[in-house]
């Protein structure tokens, strides 16, 4: 195949310009065995192709050109359309008559005609070439060998004719015809010894391929056929020993060869070396291929001179390529990679050393001569030894491979064996034809055959006959089943619980579907389920329903009053007395106590009807359903249960607990709405009972003012609730403006507090406060003003640059509250608040009520720093004796003597009193409910301190203050 580069660098170097000297006779004397004959040819180049013999023989001397004698060892005109006409002439110079040769060592020429003229006489004549048939040459050879005698002193003047489609080179020598047939016999067995080894090779290496079934052999065995094409028909051996009676064929066999050999090379490539898929390298074989594809079709539409250029540039293209490949897979592949570039490089070199001799760059010798055959063997072999170390090295992967295969095989039998799941397989009729140890002991079978001789019966389970067999039909029609619980019964009657998973698969041994999967005893698991629903419905201390479960019993209840199916009544029981036992015996105490009452309870209930439902709602609390009663029927039960806990006695270290019950009775009719309604209801009514002296049963009645009023803030309860859970609240400020002296530029203001309720209205302290107090729920409402407004502070840092003094307003219970302290501290620290900045309003009343808590919380915080104000003074004068011991920074003088300061005397002269003390003790004092012009320069004029109400300012959104300016400052020292 690269024969075809040997053609192109004979054309391109070494076509030369012909030169005006004359050519000398060959002369030839007794040692006369061989020489070139290009220094001795003339030429004239006949571009019509029209010029005859009797024609050339006119031509003028100045006509014919010829080559120089430095220039070339032969003659070479490359691609040429034009016919050429050679002349020299031959003198014998010796006194014996000779049998010459004169060899054209080109077997690819289309057309030559040979004349030899004695004086004007033609003594001989031939015309042969590749387009003619073989058995026309004079003379049986691959190349063209010419006959000619020359007599004692005899001289010819030689003429050869010659055209071709393709390359027209002439690489002309005489001969002695002895010294010729010797010497060109043992290059003739040298080239049958290379194609004979060459297809050799070619049949190991496809006896290889249809051993192992590797395709990269029959590529490598197609390629080094090719190879052989290439080689014999370039060098004319094929024709002589081929096909000699087929022209045509001959004329394209070597485009042929030389396109499939490209083709099959790069598949060969592609196919032996390990090449990633997607790669660039892959991705240039894949080029490379479609190259050498694309050019062969394009060659079979082509005239021949056309598709030989067209190959042979081709040839160098693709084989670059597949060179560059090969010296880039070195750095993944180097073994493989290693033996290919060694191959290539040899059979190149040899191409490139008989070029070299056929140029005259290196001298010629029966080497250079068969270089390129030389090369083809030798890479052809290497090749082959890379293909055989492939096969080590695949034998060796293989038996790695097998052996760690055995590996898994022996760990998956271990597995198999000793896996806690039981592993099976069945076949489609319910067969039961493999398992493993813990498959037999989970069914407590000994081997396969008792399942499939139906010795179901072990002595663990009784196993219905359909069990597995159902499970195989389900499995067979869907093709799959995951996590399929089966129920199996044990011999006691109890229930174990089973966990299948199987698949239709087919076995390739056996040769038909199976179904395998695992089974795994799920029965703790199941068990364990079991005891988390319980868990979920019920209450771990008394074994009773928990609120949730409760709840959704009542739900349907509720339904089934609603559609006239039933009556039903709702107890709520909170115990009296409960929180002493609690506080004197610890809560194990109070545990055993409510296990002990919640069976007294379960029997008095029971004891009337099983239909009826208990449940536990919190700590001291519960609930009774009770069904298909009246309400009179309910009012007896109830109290039946009230004097059943009276009379319960509670004995704990010698200590003696009596009890009592307060319970609210509702019934539910068809009007309720919900049970969260009847639960208020319940609880409202509850409450009531413990009002009127507790330890008896209130019946809610729909019409009771009192309890509407309980039932409302029963409501704001879970508002309150809700808002502190989902931050319904928001926090607003009103500014505290200075009425004595010129502001400083600092903010002193009021946070305040105001709740959106879901249904999006806005809702005013005096609504939600009153019960936040009632049910203790106002130290949650302080912590969460404290740490969203302690928050806002730190994410706002040049605001807290500027602020003098933020008041915040403190409940009783959190100031009473230990962990309420020590969350406030925390707070200070955490947000990196300073307390200075910080001023907590306590209410009067508040402070008075509880002097000693106030007085230390007061004390407390004074040390870090903070200020205190107390709130609404004035409504009670016996304060005045309180104020050098609380120690207090403002006194806000209650709204109640403000709004009407400048009308009613007795109002001013009581807020004058204030400020006197105020001032003789340096105290400031803040006037509430500012509403007027009127009343600020009231204010002004008896000497309050600061102000605050709407005519000051009316309260805005916290996140207000981040935008504000200078011009909305309050000024104050």
């Amino acid at each position: 195949m690269q024969r075809s580069i040997f053609a192109v660098l004979i054309a391109s170097m070494s076509l030369l310009s012909g030169a005006a000297v004359q050519a000398e006779n060959v002369r030839l004397n007794d040692g006369f065995a061989s020489l070139d004959l290009a220094p001795y040819v003339s030429y004239v180049e006949d571009s019509s192709g029209q010029l005859g013999l009797q024609s050339a023989i006119a031509l003028p001397h100045d006509n014919w050109e010829t080559l120089e004698p430095e220039s070339s060892k032969g003659l070479n005109f490359g691609f040429s359309q034009s016919s050429f006409w050679l002349r020299f002439t031959l003198q014998n110079t010796s006194e014996i008559p000779h049998k010459l040769l004169v060899h054209l060592e080109y077997a690819l020429l289309d057309d030559i005609s040979f004349f030899s003229m004695s004086g004007d006489t033609v003594s001989e004549t031939y015309r042969v070439g590749d387009i003619q048939p073989f058995h026309q040459r004079p003379m049986d050879y691959p190349t063209f060998l010419f006959p000619v005698a020359l007599a004692s002193g005899e001289s010819k003047v030689v003429y050869m004719r010659v055209a071709s489609s393709g390359a027209v080179q002439l690489p002309l020598s005489l001969w002695k015809e002895r010294e010729f047939l010797l010497t060109k016999q043992s290059y003739i067995f040298i080239y049958g010894a290379f194609l004979s080894a060459l297809l050799v090779i070619s049949v190991y290496n496809l006896c290889l391929y249809f051993i192992v079934r590797a395709r990269a052999y029959l590529l490598y065995c197609v390629f080094i056929l090719s190879m052989a094409g290439v080689h014999g028909s370039l060098d004319g051996f094929a024709y002589q020993w081929f096909w000699p009676d087929f022209p045509v064929w001959h004329q394209i066999s070597s485009i042929v060869f030389i396109f499939s050999g490209l083709i099959f090379t790069v598949l060969f490539t592609r196919a032996v070396l390990p090449i990633s898929h997607a790669s660039k390298l892959d991705k240039t074989i894949i080029s490379l291929k479609y190259i050498a594809l694309a050019s062969a079709l394009v060659a079979l539409l082509l005239p021949y001179r056309f598709a030989a250029m067209l190959s042979g540039f081709t040839t160098i293209i693709v084989m670059s390529g597949v060179c560059f490949v090969c010296l880039a897979m070195l750095r993944h592949s180097p073994r493989i990679a290693r033996f290919y570039c060694i191959a290539w490089g040899i059979y190149f070199f040899g191409i490139v050393l008989k070029s070299s001799s056929k140029l005259g760059y290196v001298p010629h010798s029966m080497l250079t001569e068969n270089a390129s055959n030389i090369g083809g063997v030798v890479g052809v072999i290497v090749m082959s030894l890379a293909l055989a170390d492939r096969i080590n090295s695949e034998k060796r992967e293989k038996e790695s491979a097998q052996k760690e295969s055995i590996n898994y095989l022996k760990r998956f039998e271990n597995l198999y064996r000793n896996a806690l799941e039981g592993i099976f397989s069945f076949d489609l009729k319910g067969k039961l034809l493999s398992a493993n140890p813990a498959f037999l002991s989970i069914l407590g079978l000994s081997s396969v055959d008792d399942f499939n001789k139906g010795k179901l019966r072990s002595s663990t389970f009784d196993l219905a006959p359909n069990t597995f067999r159902s499970m195989v039909r389900k499995v067979s029609s869907e093709k799959e089943v995951v996590k399929q619980e089966l129920q199996i019964r044990s011999l006691s009657g109890m229930s174990y619980w089973m966990n299948v998973s199987a698949r239709l698969t087919h076995d390739d041994l056996l040769g038909f579907d199976v179904i395998e999967g695992t089974i795994i005893d799920i029965s703790d698991s199941k068990s364990y389920e079991d005891q988390l629903l319980h868990l979920a419905s019920h209450d771990v201390l008394t074994g009773f329903l928990n609120r949730r479960a409760f709840e959704e019993r009542a739900k349907e209840k509720l339904s089934a009053v609603q559609s006239y199916k039933e009556t039903c009544c709702l107890l709520y029981l909170d115990l009296d007395r409960f929180k002493i036992v609690n506080d004197l015996c610890g809560h194990t105490a109070g545990d055993a106590l409510l296990k002990k009452l919640s069976h007294r309870l379960i029997d008095n209930v029971h004891a009337i009807s099983d239909e009826h439902t208990l449940a536990r709602l919190g700590g001291d609390e519960f609930g009774i359903l009770l069904s298909s009663v009246s309400l009179e029927k309910a009012q007896n039960i109830a109290e039946t249960i009230r004097e059943s806990i009276e009379s319960f006695l509670f004995v704990w270290s010698g200590n003696r607990f009596s009890l009592g019950v307060s319970i609210g009775l509702v019934e539910i009719c068809p009007f309720h709405h919900s049970i969260e309604q009847l639960l208020v209801m319940a609880d409202t009514a509850c409450y009531k009972a413990k009002d009127l002296g507790r330890n008896r049963v209130y019946t809610f009645v729909e019409s009771d003012k009192e309890l509407q009023f309980r039932q409302l803030e029963m409501r704001w309860v879970e508002t309150i609730k809700e808002a502190i859970k989902e931050d319904h609240f928001f926090l607003v400020f009103q500014n505290i403006a200075p009425n004595l002296v010129q502001a400083d530029g600092q903010y002193h203001y009021e946070i305040l507090l105001r709740l959106m309720n879901r249904q999006g209205n806005l809702c005013a302290p005096y609504q939600f406060i009153p019960a936040a107090e009632r049910y203790n729920l106002m130290p949650n409402i302080d912590r969460w003003v404290l740490e969203h407004y302690f928050s806002w502070l730190r994410d706002n840092p040049e605001h807290s640059a500027k602020l003098g003094c933020a008041s915040i307003n403190l409940s009783t219970e959190s100031i009473g509250d230990k962990a309420f302290l020590d969350f406030l501290i925390e707070s200070f620290e955490r947000y990196q608040v300073a307390p200075e900045l910080i001023c907590f309003e306590i209410t009067e009343s508040v402070a008075i009520s509880n002097l000693d808590n106030t007085h230390s919380f007061i004390r407390r915080m004074k040390k870090l720093g903070c200020r205190f104000a107390l709130d609404d003074f004035g409504t009670g004068f016996s304060s005045y004796a309180y104020l050098n011991d609380l120690n207090v920074d403002f006194l806000k003088i209650d709204g109640v003597f403000i709004k009407d300061v400048n009308e009613d005397a007795v109002h001013a002269a009581m807020v004058k009193s204030i400020c006197d003390v105020a001032k003789a003790m340096k105290i400031g004092t803040i006037a509430e409910f500012v509403e007027t012009e009127d009343v600020l320069q009231k204010l002004i004029e008896i000497g309050v301190t600061y102000s605050q109400g709407y005519h000051i300012h009316k309260p805005c959104k916290l996140n207000a203050l981040a935008f504000e300016g200078d011009d909305a400052k309050n000024k104050i020292t």
